[in-house]
Parts: structure tokens; sequence; C-alpha cells
């Protein structure tokens, strides 16, 4: 151990191990994965574990990312669902964003966008704006792709004046 005293402030210690500690490395090794893992999901994000069956109706304020079973209703509107690799649902979807990597039975309700991953098996029907397909994804049913309306601009007649001029047509236009 070494202190310094810097112009008249405060003392500074700093220990100097002679020895790496070879016991922190497991826990920081799993921390660094547990840090990255967290990174890789989106901030606000609820989670349903491997271990976790759940039947009934799934309505979150937040994207859902799902390794479990869920059999029923999901709702999470304007967010992302994630069906991972392990995970198992049979149930109607209602999303902004589906990506699917495991198992999907059921229909699918989705403001924007349906990504089926290579993974991905999926049975029912999806009505969708825009899917992704990748190669070896597995899917039998219905798409439905529908953009939605926006309101059409009104049109407004415009008279001709009595003289072909730019000038006069800008005008009436206005």
């Amino acid at each position: 151990m070494f202190s310094k005293n810097i112009k008249n402030k405060e003392s500074i210690s700093i220990d100097a191990p002679d020895k790496h500690n070879d016991v922190s490395e497991p826990f920081a090794a799993e921390a660094g994965k547990a840090q990255r893992d967290e990174e890789s999901r989106p901030r606000s994000c609820s989670y349903v574990g491997p271990t976790l069956h759940i039947k009934g109706e799934v309505t979150v304020e937040e994207s859902l990312s799902i390794d479990g079973k869920i059999e029923g209703t999901i709702t999470s509107k304007d967010k992302i669902l994630t069906v991972g690799k392990q995970g198992q649902v049979n149930a109607e979807i209602h999303a902004s964003v589906v990506e699917a990597r495991g198992e999907i039975e059921g229909d699918i309700y989705c403001k924007d966008i349906v990504h089926l991953y290579s993974t991905a098996v999926v049975t029912g029907t999806i009505q969708c704006e825009r899917l992704i397909v990748d190669d070896g994804a597995a899917f039998e049913g219905r798409i439905s792709t529908t953009k939605e309306q926006k309101a059409a601009p009104s049109k407004r007649k415009l008279k001709l004046a009595d003289t072909d001029s730019v000038d006069n047509l800008a005008k009436v236009a206005s």
C-alpha cells in the first residue's frame, strides 16, 4: 500500500495486490455474460423464462420476450413481442412487431412487421403490414399483408381562369 499527499488536499491510498485473485474470475465472467444478455434485449422488456408456463390473458405495456410456454391471449400493443427458440406459444397475439424464433400456434395481428427467423415454426393466420420469412422457417396458414389506410388528401377542384397563365392558375389553387 502506498499513500501520496496531493498539494495539501486529501490523502489517496491505493491497494496494489501482489497476486491476481483467481476466485473472482468466474464471477466476473458470469456478470459480463449477464450484462451482454441484458444489452441484447430491449431496455423495457418483460421476460418469460423457459420454466414458466402461463395460461390465460397476458397484457404488457412493454416489450415481451418468451422462452417459456404461453396459452391464451397476448397483447403487447405498440411494442415488440419476441418468441425465442425455446418459446412455445399457443395464443392469439396482438403486437406492433413480432419476432418468431420458436413455435407459435394461433393468429397474429401485428401493426407493423412479423419476422419469421429460420428456426420458427408458425401455424395460423398472420395479419400484418410487412412480413419477413427467413430461409428454413416453417409456416402453415394464411397471410394478409395490408397497409394501414391513411387519410386521403382532399381533392379541391380548380377552376381555370380566363387566361392560361401559370400565375392565374396558381392564384386559383391557393
